[in-house]
């Protein structure tokens, strides 16, 4: 497939892998917060970060996630 020839370009697959985390974590997120029924605000004062914070790892935008970011 397309997809499959892609895979074997090294840059490509870096930045697929890199890409796909990133929607992982905010695919995460958004369950979590729904099935706990936080809001992004009820969230962010839990974990101890910003809203905006929160909003742009549900939204995909925030690529430099580290899992300590959400341990208190």
């Amino acid at each position: 497939s397309t997809f499959d020839q892609e895979m074997k370009d090294p840059e490509f697959k870096k930045s697929f892998d890199e890409e796909y985390k990133i929607f992982l974590w905010s695919e995460l997120l958004i369950e979590l917060m729904e099935e706990s029924q936080k809001s992004v605000r009820g969230l962010a004062a839990e974990v101890g970060l910003s809203p905006t914070l929160i909003q742009k790892i549900r939204s995909g935008k925030q690529s430099d996630l580290k899992m300590k970011n959400f341990i208190n």
